[in-house]
């Protein structure tokens, strides 16, 4: 079965709390966002807050996410990174500052990668918006 082409999109809900840290908040305080996901060439599905991502090997991915719930004062300032320890499957790669992940996935047997990827926002904690990514 061909999934190449195929795009799908599920919602995901993260809490942003205020940190502290050395960082001018963007926002007077906590708050949740929630996001999208839209996927081509693998599929996505989620968990109450996180976005578990599938890819098949060889095939060209790209799963871009999006969100509802930001402050005006934090849009377009969201940094994207790995968690902590954590790697995507050979092949992918994460954007920083748009939060794609995209590549060829390689390798020759299932590979799964658990709390993957999150979001910050100036002064606020992070939030998890990707829990697992596998290669089959």
């Amino acid at each position: 079965m061909s999934i190449g082409k195929l795009a799908m999109a599920a919602l995901a809900l993260g809490l942003l709390a205020f940190c502290g840290g050395s960082d001018e908040p963007c926002a007077p305080e906590s708050f949740s966002i929630r996001t999208t996901w839209t996927v081509v060439g693998g599929t996505v599905s989620y968990t109450f807050t996180t976005a578990e991502l599938s890819a098949q090997r060889g095939i060209n991915f790209q799963a871009t996410p999006s969100h509802t719930g930001i402050p005006s004062g934090c849009q377009g300032k969201g940094i994207y990174s790995l968690a902590g320890g954590a790697s995507l499957p050979n092949g992918l790669s994460l954007n920083a500052s748009t939060g794609q992940i995209s590549g060829v996935p390689t390798g020759g047997s299932v590979y799964r990668a658990s709390g993957v990827a999150e979001v910050s926002f100036p002064g606020f904690g992070s939030a998890a918006v990707v829990h697992r990514v596998t290669v089959y």
